[in-house]
């Protein structure tokens, strides 16, 4: 099992309903971003888009800590594979989260 911690910032408004999509997608080599494009970090050459590979989330579980704030200690709730807050398809991550289990949490 690989644990790969991330952050990001998604703005959660209490009593609505969270839907937000990622696509993860990697190149298969160490890249830099550099004058507005990426590049290969052993030779500085453009990273071409044809390059980029997809994400497969097969038979993996997620769980995401979700706090008011960047670098807050204070959790506000969990969302995961096993509770269903997390839906991994493919590349697709998908956070799901009620208005109403929102409304709870953010209090």
């Amino acid at each position: 099992m690989s644990v790969t911690p991330t952050t990001i910032e998604i703005p959660i408004y209490q009593g609505a309903t969270l839907v937000e999509d990622f696509e993860r997608k990697y190149f298969p080599y160490e890249v830099a971003w550099s004058c507005g494009r990426w590049v290969k970090a052993c030779n500085r050459q453009p990273a071409p888009d044809s390059d980029i590979e997809l994400e497969n989330y097969t038979g993996c579980e997620a769980v995401a800590v979700l706090v008011p704030e960047i670098g807050s200690t204070d959790e506000m709730t969990t969302l995961s594979t096993a509770n269903g807050g997390i839906v991994l398809d493919g590349a697709w991550m998908r956070f799901r989260m009620s208005a109403a289990t929102l409304a709870q949490s953010a209090t």
